[in-house]
């Protein structure tokens, strides 16, 4: 390949994370990176000593280390001079992308990186995440990636992950008590009565649901409990576990 390989430290900032995730993948791809080689990390859990350890080890099997650090708006001063100190040792084996909300604010530390922090925007001026159900929306229609933006735009514009992780549940507990009554036989008139919706709602939750079955739904609603559990435990990160929780439900099995 006569490119030569990204390597040092990059910013994405911008509200629109499908956007990010789509270049990194699209670097992945395109340098062929092993997945020993790919690295997920989030900047409120890094060890400063093992993550310089990673970014200067050489890659396991492809010609860089990719390595995608997730909320670095939160990046403390100690972190910024860490990397302030090491871009260059970075740029000899890894590629580092910080991905963040916003713009760099004036006094955030990595200003001081200046032209060698390399940075890419990724903006959107779609107001549908401003739709109280956006979300459940997109997870009708199985859009994955409108599914992720409007999950980090309401995130970022203040909803509570738990509140969202709340309205996935009853949209799951909706479809749940609509594939029982089709089992059962229920139809037309009958249906809507049941469910209480109208003719072409009605017509909309048969599709939602026509692919899916009792178990599986079942499944997906204790998996929403178990990500819910994780969040208010501490166990997981809410951004990356709803993000796989979508990726799940988007799923056709």
């Amino acid at each position: 390949m006569s490119e030569q390989p990204p390597k040092g430290i990059f910013l994405y900032s911008g509200a629109n994370r499908q956007a990010k995730l789509d270049q990194i993948q699209s670097i992945a791809d395109t340098y062929q990176i092993d997945d020993l080689d790919k690295h997920r990390m989030d900047i409120g859990a890094m060890d400063a000593t093992s993550f310089m350890s990673l970014c200067r080890s050489e890659p396991a099997a492809s010609v860089m280390r990719l390595i995608v650090v997730d909320q670095a708006d939160k990046l403390t001063k100690t972190w910024g001079e860490i990397l302030i100190a090491n871009v260059d040792s970075i740029a000899k084996n890894a590629c580092v992308i910080l991905l963040a909300e916003k713009a760099l604010k004036a006094g955030n530390p990595l200003k001081a990186l200046k032209t060698k922090l390399k940075k890419e925007t990724f903006e959107s001026t779609d107001d549908t995440a401003q739709k109280p159900f956006a979300l459940i929306e997109a997870l009708s229609k199985q859009d994955t990636a409108k599914g992720l933006y409007i999950l980090h735009k309401q995130l970022q514009e203040g909803k509570e992950p738990f509140e969202m992780i709340g309205l996935i549940a009853w949209q799951l507990q909706r479809w749940m008590h609509t594939r029982r009554l089709l089992d059962e036989g229920y139809s037309g008139d009958r249906l809507a009565k049941a469910l209480g919706m109208s003719a072409w709602q009605v017509k909309k939750a048969q599709e939602e649901v026509r692919w899916r079955s009792q178990d599986q739904l079942r499944g997906l609603l204790e998996k929403t409990w178990d990500c819910d559990t994780a969040m208010k435990t501490g166990r997981a990160q809410p951004l990356p576990a709803i993000e796989q929780l979508l990726f799940e439900l988007c799923q056709r099995n």
